[in-house]
């Protein structure tokens, strides 16, 4: 029974090292996610329109091209809010 025990405990703890080094490298990998976003979201388009580029080739032939990208809609957190606003009668609009 004590060698059960001693392996319990030796892949217990193994475990928990394991449970460690997984949040540390999702912590680096959400890091490393979000420079990456600044980078291709913000910097490197803000970049190309200040030199008027919408496209640039890399050293090894790759191309980067900037457009137009939009989004719209309801943020979340006012969803509520807006349903809302267009379930109020208002003069002249009649919701169904």
């Amino acid at each position: 029974m004590t060698g059960t025990f001693q392996k319990i405990a030796s892949l217990s703890a193994e475990l928990l090292r394991y449970e460690s080094r997984i949040k540390a490298t999702e912590a680096t990998l959400a890091n490393l996610k979000e420079i990456y976003r600044r980078i291709a979201e913000s910097e490197l388009p803000k970049a190309m329109n200040e030199a008027a580029l919408n496209e640039f080739r890399t050293s090894d032939g790759r191309r980067i091209n900037v457009g137009l990208d939009t989004q719209d809609g309801i943020p979340k957190a006012r969803r509520s809010e807006t349903f809302e606003w267009f379930r109020e009668p208002r003069q002249g609009l009649r919701a169904s």
